[in-house]
């Protein structure tokens, strides 16, 4: 398509690096104390069914995925972990172990995203509901294991124990992501924003048109990262109005609405809409536009999933990207060995573009399964090399770079083609004899028809290149028929969830129009074409005066007074 001429942004991988961490950093020690605890546990489920080593495996899987999210996200479900142990420990009948099934603790398995049942869910269900998910597989591993060794469930308690203090004492505090997410801030969105920790300034600062968006797996890690990035800029201008955050469900109701609202709020021109930060969940990672003023994107932690890392990443590289490059961003802690694993996902998902090859069920399958186990320290380097030679079937890749061959040699005859079809194009034109001029002439002497003002050349908003014109507010005028209100809709901004409908067009001025595609994804003008319903009821003035189709064009003529056209 580019040899074509189509325009597509490029992409460019950015890694950030953190390094140079104390030893003991919790987010460090935590994992080193994790990999001991999943070793613990292993020893402690080996002689039991495979279903409860299965559980058991999840639930720890499920931990080491909260924990490379944040540690506000492993603090909360350790807490329900440690607590049903203790609760399992303490009972004193001998009841059998109850029977977990592991393909039915679906959230334990896959975070929730915009295709799934759960992604209409509020924050809290889905919170409560993985937490009732980690109980039940925590009772059932901890009743079927309560007979084993007692040192084995000293070391189980000692681990918990000491997790839980070093998670408690850090889970309130910002994590180095955070840290240069903020810096990154400062460099590129809000010139001068002071690092976290420094002192803060005394001046008021103003941000930049620059957007940003950023994922996060977890609710609990979105929350957690919204509350600093909130401290971090108080001292901007507008703080209130600068992050805005996207989840499947709404913690107060109305949730498709207000993500209409929030999507349009980020699409709108940052010159006039004060949003700069948006936070995600996967439940924003398919099907939705967000491109329009936006080229930075942050993975605040990574899906153990190729597919969900592009479909993230397809949020700003998509058609109708304005930027001539965006910037996938994620984090890499070199000092912690589980990273490494995160890192070759994150080439795999480049390594498959590149290719041009899409094999995302066949390729996810083979990764989920070589990751189910989750990522433990003395086979780090075995993943990493099983992950990066995992590919689709030879065959079909084969298919497909010969066919990529055969279509740079056809691109010549693609090209002769294009020129044929806008030929034809102008030929179809030129025999409907139907041009821009002459549809907007139309609609300015059918304005004239119903007593309004024509159309009126105006100034176009900041950014768009292309003729605009201003539109009479046919509702507003004196003796005007009341149902234009009603058509006039199809011209006002988006409504606001909270509006009322009169007080939404009492308050919402009709937008500026225009006659061509502007090529990108634009709310402040509305683009007027045959079949748009206010076009539709101002052409059929001309049928109620009795003009026919193949008149319509001769419906407008411009007399020359002076040296102003005035359309009859």
């Amino acid at each position: 398509l580019r040899a074509v001429g189509q325009d597509f942004p490029e992409r460019k991988i950015v890694q950030e690096d953190i390094d140079g961490l104390a030893a003991d950093a919790p987010e460090l020690l935590l994992s080193r104390l994790l990999d001991e605890y999943a070793d613990l546990r292993e020893q402690k489920a080996a002689a039991s069914t495979a279903q409860v080593r299965a559980a058991s495996l999840l639930v720890v899987t499920q931990l080491q995925k909260r924990l490379l999210s944040s540690i506000e996200a492993f603090a909360r479900t350790l807490r329900v972990h440690r607590d049903t142990i203790q609760r399992e420990n303490a009972r004193i009948d001998s009841a059998p172990a109850p029977v977990v099934h592991v393909q039915q603790l679906t959230l334990l398995r896959e975070e929730p995203g915009s295709d799934d049942d759960a992604g209409e869910m509020a924050p809290d269900e889905i919170a409560e509901a993985t937490d009732a998910e980690i109980q039940e597989a925590t009772a059932a591993v901890a009743a079927a294991t309560r007979t084993s060794a007692p040192t084995l469930r000293e070391r189980e308690k000692g681990l918990l124990d000491q997790m839980t203090h070093v998670a408690e004492a850090a889970r309130h505090q910002p994590d180095p992501r955070v840290r240069r997410l903020v810096e990154w801030l400062g460099q590129h969105a809000c010139p001068g924003l002071p690092p976290i920790g420094s002192a803060p300034t005394d001046e008021t600062l103003g941000w930049n048109p620059t957007r940003v968006i950023v994922f996060t797996e977890f609710v609990d890690t979105l929350r957690w990262l919204e509350q600093h990035l909130r401290a971090a800029i108080g001292r901007t201008h507008k703080p209130d109005h600068r992050i805005a955050t996207y989840h499947g469900g709404s913690d107060q109701g109305g949730g498709r609405e207000k993500r209409e609202e929030i999507k349009r709020r980020f699409n709108a021109d940052p010159h006039t809409e004060p949003l700069r930060i948006l936070l995600c969940t996967d439940a924003a990672r398919e099907g939705i536009n967000l491109q329009s003023h936006c080229a930075d994107l942050f993975h605040f932690d990574l899906p153990w999933n190729p597919s969900r890392i592009e479909q993230r990443n397809g949020r700003i590289d998509r058609t109708l990207q304005t930027a001539a490059e965006v910037r996938c961003h994620y984090f890499y802690f070199r000092q912690r060995p589980e990273d490494s694993v995160l890192k070759i996902l994150v080439r795999k998902v480049e390594t498959i573009r590149s290719e041009h090859v899409s094999l995302a069920p066949v390729l996810d399958a083979r990764i989920g399964k070589l990751l189910d186990g989750g990522i433990r320290r003395d086979g780090v380097q075995r993943l990493v090399r099983d992950i990066d030679a995992v590919d689709g079937d030879a065959d079909k890749v084969l298919v497909v770079a010969a066919e990529l061959e055969q279509s740079r040699e056809r691109n010549e005859p693609l090209r002769k083609q294009l020129d044929e079809l806008r030929r034809i194009n102008e030929l179809s034109m030129a025999a409907l004899r139907f041009d821009s001029v002459q549809f907007r002439d139309a609609l300015s002497c059918a304005l004239e028809m119903v007593h309004a003002e024509p159309l009126r050349r105006i100034e176009p908003p900041q950014g768009l290149d292309i003729e605009t014109w201003a539109f009479p507010a046919l509702d507003r005028q004196h003796g005007a028929d009341a149902s234009w209100a009603v058509t006039m809709d199809a011209l006002r901004p988006p409504r606001k969830p909270e509006q009322k409908p009169w007080e939404w067009r009492r308050e919402s001025p009709v937008r500026p129009i225009v006659f061509q595609d502007p090529r990108r994804l634009d709310d402040r003008t509305v683009h007027l074409h045959l079949e748009h319903r206010v076009v539709k009821r101002l052409l059929g003035r001309f049928v109620a005066q009795g003009f026919v189709h193949d008149q319509l064009s001769r419906a407008c003529v411009l007399v020359t007074e002076a040296t102003e056209p005035r359309v009859v």
